[in-house]
């Protein structure tokens, strides 16, 4: 009803429990839990802990020629687990219930999307600060080293 043809469940570098999970989830058509754990680029592949700082480079597909192996190291904060909770019950009705007259990727008045954000979303205050910084650190080095988004 929305024209979506086709969706993409997965991704071909997830490993075998998070292909599983996801798949599901989507079977059952619902799911209990943390919906950043559906999510490919975080199931079970970039921001896993028990991946090496290089392998998450490679897989976030950074410039490798472009940076000093050791300057890597100054990053890691950037490239740590991802500690984000997404409330998957609270999404329930999120489109059905969203106004008439949105204009998606144009908010203005509406502040639906905001608002079911506020409620759904978890992110400690502490961890997303150290998060923002490790990401302005690798922008900046990136951007002295002439690279443009």
């Amino acid at each position: 009803e929305m024209g979506i043809d086709s969706i993409k469940l997965i991704d071909r570098r997830l490993n075998t429990p998070a292909i599983l999970k996801i798949v599901d989830a989507y079977v059952k058509e619902e799911y209990q839990g943390n919906l950043v754990d559906l999510l490919p680029l975080f199931s079970g592949v970039t921001f896993s802990k028990h991946m090496s700082l290089a392998k998450k480079i490679f897989y976030l597909q950074f410039p490798l020629t472009m940076m000093n192996p050791f300057k890597i190291l100054d990053f890691a904060d950037a490239f740590s687990e991802l500690e984000v909770f997404i409330d998957n019950r609270k999404l329930d009705g999120f489109v059905e219930n969203m106004p008439s007259d949105c204009n998606i990727g144009f908010c203005g008045d509406c502040q639906y999307c905001l608002k079911v954000a506020a409620e759904t979303v978890k992110i400690d205050s502490d961890y997303r600060e150290s998060r923002i910084s490790g990401y302005k650190k690798v922008l900046e080095y990136l951007y002295k080293k002439g690279l443009s988004f």
